[in-house]
């Protein structure tokens, strides 16, 4: 994940760290189904902000559906084609 990218996020929002660590704690009282403070995710935000290779690929997935964004896989089809076949003679 590029700094950049999460950076350039926050300012077509128009959203501090802080209001960011706001909606990181929203998403996750929601998951937990209890209310976390903002403040016990605001360091972890700013870290993951500065630092996103340093960060858990949690976080950083929480910080993506609070920014409004989602995470996408694209896996390389493999496909195994038999162009022939080969002898071996065993004695």
């Amino acid at each position: 994940m590029k700094k950049e990218i999460l950076d350039e996020r926050l300012k077509e929002l128009g959203w501090s760290a802080y209001k960011l660590a706001q909606e990181v704690s929203k998403l996750r009282s929601q998951e937990e189904e209890q209310e976390k403070k903002v403040t016990s995710f605001v360091s972890s935000v700013r870290q993951a902000l500065e630092k996103p290779d340093n960060s858990s690929l949690k976080t950083i997935e929480t910080l993506i559906k609070a920014l409004d964004g989602e995470i996408i896989i694209r896996w390389k089809e493999r496909k195994e084609v038999v162009i022939g076949e080969r002898e071996v003679k065993i004695e």
